[in-house]
């Protein structure tokens, strides 16, 4: 054995369970599970995180062949191991010195946390919300500080457990912690502080879901309405019978007393002979000629407007929306309950849970069994045998659709005729209309066919205006010279000055040669 220590135990023998004291009870074996004996430390020491065997399954494992009092430990190396104050406070020995304590701050989170829990401090010191702050508006549950969206994201920085254990067993100086130890310890005086935000998150949150679950019950239970007593839905549902009755008349699907919905969405695949139309557009048409006595299928859709949003929910999702808020108020409760008298906490919760809350996921509830009672009236409604009320409202939305899709058709093939109509009125039109008059060779001859045929006629035509070009080229080409010899001619002698005029003037040139 190492020194120090006892050898190792030998497994205890027949499930005998062995009392601290060596002694196994006076000499009787005993079956139950005493509690062990506490050990009291010498110091504060870090903390193993493992989670215990139920004393229960102890008699069906191994654990029962080992007693660990038999084990003879070395308390004084684990103390200078394993002691929080070391782990927290480590001491540098140099050689020739004296110990020194590290000046830098303590931490105990994982770095990415530590990252993390950092940047959704900042953005609350943003908002002008410190740590203190923060543990003050939970402490009054101060819902003007402490918004739905706010506690979201306080919720992810509350410690977790194993940091609130580390948090709680540390006795060193707070002082020297980190800042985001610094606001563990601060939060972790609010007693249940994680429960706490948890239950004002849901009180937050009751609203919005209370009014989606409410939504959720009303659209389902008009669409089930409107569909149950529309006329003209069950009309055309009338026509598309004895349409269908018709067409298979002599087969046996024929002499039908009634069809499955999902048959509605198919009439647009039943194309004409010519390809040009289907089903659906002919039923349309028919019913919406001035000789029928039918509603127009146009008014289907507006019967059921509710059958759209109707169909992107379910009975399904709007007792999820009632599991939650019972979850919810469930757990404002718990936590409420376990509120000191004198806590700001019983104050709020106490009334909106008796007087609001509560009463309303009651309503809720109510409401959301007599919709699902119609839901299956709705299914008989139609003989949807082995369908459910939400495939009934999905299948009547899908052929509002086409039903949509449908008058869209018909209506661009009418617009096509109309215009195919006007060219064709245009072109009559065109041929009974005489001849306009106008210029060029054709006017010409018109003008000139009654003074021979009709080649001499074109040629005569034809000789004038060339003979009119060419008087056109000549006036351009003497246009050109002329506005060449203008440019070519000589300047003007210059202006003698006005004193050598009046010199000259009494004079003649040959007296002036003889001077």
């Amino acid at each position: 054995p190492m020194p120090g220590r006892g050898p190792p135990p030998m497994p205890g023998g027949h499930g005998t369970l062995v009392m601290p004291n060596g002694a196994e009870n006076n000499g009787q074996a005993v079956d139950a599970l005493p509690p062990k004996p506490k050990i009291k430390p010498q110091e504060k020491m870090k903390n193993l995180h493992w989670k215990k065997i139920s004393s229960s399954a102890v008699p069906d494992s191994f654990w029962k062949e080992v007693d660990d009092s038999k084990i003879v430990l070395d308390i004084q190396e684990l103390v200078s191991l394993f002691s929080a104050k070391a782990a927290l406070e480590r001491k540098i020995e140099s050689k020739g010195r004296p110990h020194s304590k590290s000046k830098g701050p303590i931490t105990f989170v994982d770095p990415r946390r530590q990252q993390n829990v950092g940047i959704g401090l900042s953005r609350f010191g943003q908002q002008g919300l410190s740590p203190r702050d923060i543990k003050r508006a939970i402490q009054q549950v101060d819902d003007r500080v402490l918004s739905h969206e706010t506690l979201c994201s306080l919720e992810k920085l509350l410690p977790t457990p194993d940091e609130k254990e580390s948090i709680l067993s540390f006795d060193g100086d707070k002082a020297r912690l980190a800042s985001v130890e610094k606001f563990f310890v601060e939060i972790l005086e609010v007693k249940e502080v994680v429960q706490r935000v948890r239950a004002m998150k849901e009180k937050a949150s009751f609203d919005e879901v209370l009014k989606e679950g409410k939504e959720k019950v009303k659209t389902l239970g008009n669409a089930i309405h409107e569909i149950k007593t529309s006329v003209a839905l069950k009309e055309f549902l009338g026509v598309v019978l004895a349409t269908g009755n018709y067409l298979n008349g002599s087969t046996a699907k024929g002499q039908a007393h009634g069809f499955q919905l999902d048959t509605l969405s198919k009439l647009s695949n039943m194309k004409t002979k010519d390809n040009k139309s289907n089903l659906l557009r002919y039923i349309i048409e028919f019913m919406e000629r001035p000789s029928a006595s039918f509603h127009s299928p146009r008014q289907i859709y507006e019967e059921l407007k509710a059958v759209k949003a109707a169909s992107k929910t379910s009975i399904s999702e709007a007792k999820a929306s009632i599991n939650r808020l019972k979850a919810a108020t469930t757990l404002m409760k718990r936590v409420a309950d376990k509120a000191e008298p004198s806590d700001a906490l019983r104050d709020v919760m106490g009334p909106f849970l008796d007087s609001y809350a509560i009463p309303s996921v009651e309503r809720l509830k109510k409401q959301i069994d007599d919709v699902e009672a119609d839901s299956k009236t709705l299914v008989s409604h139609f003989g949807e045998v082995g369908q459910t009320a939400e495939e009934v409202i999905v299948c009547i939305s899908n052929f509002i659709d086409c039903l949509r899709d449908g008058y869209e058709e018909n209506k661009r093939e009418k617009l096509l005729l109309e215009k195919q109509a006007a060219r064709e009125k245009r072109s009559v039109m065109k041929k009974q209309l005489p001849p306009k008059s106008g210029e060029g060779l054709f006017a010409a001859f018109s003008k000139d066919q009654k003074q021979g045929n009709a080649k001499d006629i074109v040629d005569r035509v034809r000789n004038r205006q060339a003979r009119q070009s060419v008087m056109l080229t000549n006036a351009r080409n003497r246009q050109a010279r002329q506005s060449v010899m203008l440019t070519n001619r000589p300047p003007a002698p210059p202006k003698p000055p006005p004193g050598m005029s009046q010199r000259f003037s009494g004079g003649s040139l040959g007296s002036l040669v003889e001077e």
